[in-house]
C-alpha cells in the first residue's frame, strides 16, 4: 500500500477534517467487520495498523496475533497468560501480550476471552485519536476518561456529539454493549 500508515498520516497533519476522518473510519470499519464476518478477531487495531492509498483508502494490515473463531462464535483463541500482565516493560505503542496497550481493550488487559467488541474498542480508541492528532495515553483502558476530558477542553479538531457518542459506544465496558 503506497500511501503510508493512519498514524503516519495523523502525525503529519494530513487528516484535517471531519468528513476525511469519517470516511477513513467508516471504511476502515467495514474492513474490520469483513475480517470478523470471515471468523477474525484482529486483537491489535491501532492507527499503524491501518495503512492508507495514496488516495486516503484504509487497509487494516498486521493479522499477526489475530485469533480465529468458529461460525458458531465460539472463541478458538483467548488471550491468556499465567499471570496478570502487571506493570508494562513496553511503550503503550509496540505490540504486548497480544495487544498494544495504547488500544487494548478491558478483555485483554484482563487476559479474558476476545472478540468483535476487543476490535471494536481498539477502533474506538484510533477515531479518538484522529481528533487529538496523537496518543497522549498510556493504556486503553484509560480513554474513556480521557474522552470526557477532551470534550471539555479539545486540544486538536473538534469532536461533535454524535462523533463522541459513537466513541464512548465503542468504548462501553461490556463487550456485547459495544
Amino acid at each position: 500500500v503506497d500511501g503510508g500508515t493512519l498514524k503516519e498520516w495523523s502525525r503529519a497533519g494530513r487528516i484535517q477534517s471531519l468528513a476525511q476522518i469519517l470516511e477513513i473510519m467508516i471504511k476502515a470499519a467495514m474492513g474490520l467487520q469483513t475480517a470478523h464476518n470471515c471468523g477474525v478477531i484482529h486483537q491489535d487495531v491501532k492507527s499503524a495498523n491501518i495503512l492508507l492509498t495514496q488516495d486516503g483508502t484504509p487497509k487494516i494490515t498486521d493479522f499477526g496475533i489475530s485469533g480465529f473463531k468458529s461460525w458458531d462464535a465460539t472463541p478458538v483463541k483467548e488471550v491468556s497468560t499465567e499471570e496478570p500482565i502487571g506493570r508494562l516493560d513496553t511503550t503503550a505503542l509496540v505490540t504486548s501480550h497480544g495487544m498494544t496497550p495504547a488500544y487494548g481493550s478491558p478483555e485483554q488487559v484482563n487476559n479474558q476471552k476476545v472478540g468483535r467488541g476487543t476490535d471494536i474498542w481498539s477502533l474506538g480508541i484510533v477515531l479518538f485519536e484522529l481528533f487529538v492528532g496523537q496518543v497522549t495515553w498510556r493504556l486503553g483502558f484509560q480513554v474513556p476518561g480521557i474522552l470526557d476530558q477532551y470534550v471539555e477542553n479539545p486540544t486538536g479538531l473538534t469532536l461533535p456529539r454524535s462523533v463522541y457518542n459513537v466513541i464512548s459506544k465503542c468504548l462501553e465496558l461490556e463487550p456485547d454493549d459495544r
